[in-house]
């Protein structure tokens, strides 16, 4: 199943990893979750997958596979897909923007 980013359908993963932190490393459950990555010692939860997707979407746009740039054109650029929804998103919130020859 396709998570998109941009919608709230990633709150539950999100939630789970927090709770997941918690338990693992026995703290209060009211522990800020803002503090769980430094206690951890890795990035947020919802930048790593921020990252994740821009890699991905950079990885389509240099492919040597003209098929997978095709395909990964229409993606991001069309109105009602996942991966452009995606795009937008980490566009406006991660000051991210697609390589030009894609």
């Amino acid at each position: 199943q396709l998570y998109p980013l941009y919608d709230n359908s990633m709150q539950s993963i999100y939630c789970s990893w927090r709770v997941a932190v918690r338990k693992i490393w026995r703290v209060p459950n009211i522990t800020h979750c803002n503090l769980l990555p430094y206690l951890v010692g890795c990035i947020d939860i919802k930048l790593w997958f921020a990252r994740r997707s821009i890699n991905f979407i950079n990885n389509m746009c240099k492919s040597d596979n003209t098929v997978v740039k095709t395909i990964a054109n229409m993606g991001l650029h069309g109105s009602y897909s996942i991966i452009g929804g995606n795009k937008r998103f980490l566009e406006n919130n991660f000051s991210f923007s697609v390589l030009k020859e894609c």
